[in-house]
């Protein structure tokens, strides 16, 4: 059974991988993130939001090319999650017939999205997810009030503010040390060798340093 469903928060925070996309039931009190690339989380906020980019970017590319042939986006089901990896099938009508096609839910998001058409998350995943427990309230809150965290840090950075930084950081260590720990590689990775941000990777070592990570 397809379960209709509905974009509830997109978390975009800078120089993090992957930012957090709250799905939710419509009609129930389900819901759950996935985890989708920075770009993939610009292009559906923009899509959301009904902004578009000066030049067509990938999705609107594809969305205008399925247009131009006299096609349509007509759902986006999120069939399964395997190995804590989900599954998705875009569903196109182009000349009277339905085509399914693979798809990553992050592309498929976007082009349901620039399409106005519904998403859908077949019971099974729901189903998986109460059986890990990956769906509960309690890590849907822990993971969005992390990347609050780890934004709070990254400003306090650009504004030379070490004791907000490490304040924030020091959070996000009580609530998930491995977190912390790789966020704060993940930005050394991003200043390392550039003259101009020599300042905030010093800064970033200092909060290492304080913060025993």
């Amino acid at each position: 059974m397809e379960i209709p469903v509905e974009l509830r928060r997109i978390v975009i925070t800078e120089r993090v991988p992957e930012c957090p996309v709250v799905v939710a039931e419509k009609d129930g009190g389900r819901m759950f993130p996935i985890f989708v690339g920075q770009h993939e989380a610009y292009m559906l906020n923009m899509a959301v939001l009904g902004q578009t980019a000066p030049r067509p970017m990938t999705h609107n590319l594809i969305a205008g090319t399925v247009l131009a042939m006299g096609g349509r986006v007509e759902r986006l089901v999120i069939s399964d999650i395997r190995n804590r990896t989900f599954i998705g099938s875009l569903f196109l009508r182009l000349n009277g017939q339905l085509l399914k096609v693979d798809c990553r839910p992050s592309d498929g998001m976007v082009l349901a999205t620039l399409n106005e058409a519904p998403i859908f998350v077949d019971e099974v995943v729901f189903s998986k997810l109460a059986e890990s427990q990956l769906n509960s309230q309690h890590n849907i809150q822990h993971y969005v009030q992390l990347s609050g965290y780890f934004r709070i840090v990254i400003l306090a950075i650009k504004n030379d503010d070490l004791e907000a930084a490490l304040e924030a950081l020091g959070d996000a260590k009580a609530m998930n040390p491995e977190a912390a720990l790789e966020f704060l590689g993940y930005l050394e990775y991003q200043l390392e060798g550039d003259s101009e941000t020599a300042g905030a990777l010093q800064m970033v070592k200092e909060i290492r340093q304080r913060l025993g990570i």
